[in-house]
């Protein structure tokens, strides 16, 4: 939520920077909260537009309703998996070159090969590092 407070006509003063208009959509999906925000609360400070679905299920309905300019896909969630959600857009003609970076806590090499095979642009290890993020979202929105 953003407030905005009013002094004059010609002064405006936002206390939480609002995306610009032309602001790239980033999905981030993770069933933890505590993650969420933090990941978010840097990306919206980077000026990207972030959305955010707590399921797998969440995320595809949230992609049918506004298509993202990238997926930012925790692994492990309860119900569908992100490896399911990464599937499922893979097949979906919409969804189907939309840039997904796979986020999990497990060792990169555990799960990457898989996670490769069925699309996936990138894969991350938790914690995230968010100077690597931010290099690896704007190279893959070039």
């Amino acid at each position: 939520m953003v407030s905005v407070a009013y002094r004059s006509p010609e002064c405006v003063e936002v206390s939480h920077p609002m995306p610009p208009h032309s602001a790239k959509k980033v999905l981030l999906v993770d069933d933890r909260r505590e993650n969420v925000v933090f990941i978010k609360h840097f990306l919206v400070s980077k000026g990207y537009d972030v959305h955010v679905a707590h399921s797998g299920l969440n995320a595809l309905e949230d992609m049918s309703a506004s298509r993202p300019d990238i997926v930012m896909l925790d692994l492990e969630m309860p119900g569908m998996s992100g490896l399911e959600v990464l599937k499922t857009m893979r097949s979906s003609a919409t969804l189907a070159s939309t840039p997904v970076v796979i986020i999990s806590g497990h060792s990169k090499s555990e799960f990457e090969t898989e996670c490769r095979a069925a699309g996936a642009n990138d894969v991350i290890e938790k914690p995230v590092r968010l100077g690597r993020l931010s290099e690896l979202i704007a190279s893959l929105l070039e």
